[in-house]
């Protein structure tokens, strides 16, 4: 399968409220396939802080879908 493969995942961040966990598959991002990690990187510069996109991941085989809204980085 290809993907991003969660391996962690930050309490109270974008990822946390969208309901991804570590060991999740990102397959697609803002209705573009996600190929691997760095894949997933470049989609998300892409877009503005504070921007939602869909995004699509597998857990125990399931494909789930939800929505993210993305942060902001601080320093």
């Amino acid at each position: 399968m290809l993907g991003a493969y969660i391996i962690e995942v930050t309490s109270g961040g974008p990822a946390d409220a969208a309901g991804l966990k570590k060991g999740d598959v990102v397959t697609s991002f803002n209705g573009f396939p996600v190929t691997d990690a760095t894949d997933l990187i470049a989609q998300v510069r892409a877009l503005a802080a504070g921007s939602t996109a869909p995004i699509v991941y597998v857990r125990d085989g399931k494909t789930i879908s939800a929505e993210v809204t993305l942060g902001s980085l601080t320093q």
